[in-house]
């Protein structure tokens, strides 16, 4: 709930600075805007393929829960990278498209339960990808505001470790689940455009069989693993073949 909080209010604030920048006039409207092509689902300036590049800031959050019903958890924020591609229809206002992304974060969820020889969590992200649908509307010619989702996935790694018994268990795996987000972004000249987005990921729950010969009892349980991802980023796209001719905004 936390992350949706934080994304709802970078989408506030990425569509204020939109909005200030149409405004004052300066920053979206010193070069003249792309053409649209007036005809139906022909073309437009959001029209064709694209890739891209971004940064921002991201926060991971994780949550361990025993078989007995227990849970802990713990959040980490750090720097996200991330590199896309996509393709868009426009049909006049309307733009809908599919994108696909590869991310990484400097986060991890490591935490335990209270003591230093007791058990030991961590959950180590070491990258994570969407799919998602893109779809929005096209304000002065040149600004797309738009909604997206779809699915996520991710290699993660989990720890399970008890000092005490000199137990650690790692499992490496991939983990599905889905994303939502949205965002601005205005072509600023010819086939570059910028952009600014938020997104939240849930990466499903995944759950691991622990067992220990060497604990001198039958020591074997259970961990539920949760994963969810925010992020937040501006990025710069290259949207490949568009055209280079100029006109005024669509109204």
């Amino acid at each position: 709930m936390r992350a949706m909080f934080r994304i709802f209010a970078v989408l506030m604030a990425t569509a204020a600075s939109a909005t200030a920048a149409l405004a004052d006039g300066t920053s979206i409207k010193d070069g003249p805007a792309p053409v649209a092509d007036a005809r139906t689902c022909d073309g437009g300036p959001f029209a064709g393929f694209y890739v891209g590049a971004a940064v921002g800031y991201g926060g991971q959050d994780t949550t361990a829960t025993s078989g007995l019903g227990g849970s802990l958890g713990d959040d980490d924020n750090g720097f996200a990278g991330s590199l896309y591609s996509g393709y868009n229809i426009q049909c006049g206002r309307l733009v809908v498209g599919y994108e696909s992304d590869y991310n990484w974060m400097d986060t991890d969820g490591s935490f335990g339960d209270g003591c230093p020889d007791c058990g030991r969590f961590e959950s180590d992200i070491k990258w994570f990808g969407s799919s998602r649908m893109r779809i929005g509307l096209v304000h002065s010619g040149n600004i797309l505001f738009y909604a997206t989702g779809g699915i996520a996935y991710a290699d993660i790694d989990t720890t399970f470790a008890v000092p005490a018994l000199d137990f650690r268990s790692t499992r490496d795996d991939w983990h599905f689940g889905w994303t939502a987000g949205g965002g601005v972004e205005f072509i600023r000249h010819g086939q570059w455009s910028l952009r600014a987005e938020a997104l939240y990921a849930d990466l499903g729950d995944k759950q691991y069989g622990y067992s220990d010969a060497n604990c001198g009892i039958d020591c074997t349980g259970s961990l539920d693993w949760e994963n969810e991802l925010w992020i937040a980023r501006v990025g710069l796209t290259y949207r490949l073949g568009a055209r280079a001719e100029v006109a005024a905004p669509l109204k």
